[in-house]
């Protein structure tokens, strides 16, 4: 059977492709900004945007997110994902909010 993602299945290789891309991902994130000014890494376009900073805290933490939610599927017969979201996430927005705020 298929796995299934974003509401749809996906065939094996589509699984391979995502999976090899998402390994690659902090590599990528890393060289695109090494060597870049702290200046530039926290400017805000604007007050109620991320700078680059927090972007990659936030896809720092959703990665942790993720490795439980596949820890959890696979350990669980009939896992129930929307309600993982609801209670991980809050609590990481509540701890990163927490931490940036102060």
């Amino acid at each position: 059977m298929p796995a299934s993602f974003c509401g749809g299945p996906v065939t094996e290789a589509e699984l391979k492709k995502r999976l090899d891309d998402a390994e690659k991902s902090p590599k990528q994130f890393a060289a695109a900004v090494l060597g870049l000014p702290e200046k530039t890494l926290r400017h805000k376009s604007s007050p109620d945007k991320w700078c680059i900073l927090q972007i990659l805290g936030h896809l720092a933490d959703m990665e942790i997110l993720y490795a439980y939610r596949i820890r959890q599927m696979l350990a669980d017969k009939g896992p129930v994902i929307a309600r993982l979201i609801r209670t991980i996430g809050r609590r990481i927005w509540g701890i990163w909010n927490r931490h940036h705020r102060s």
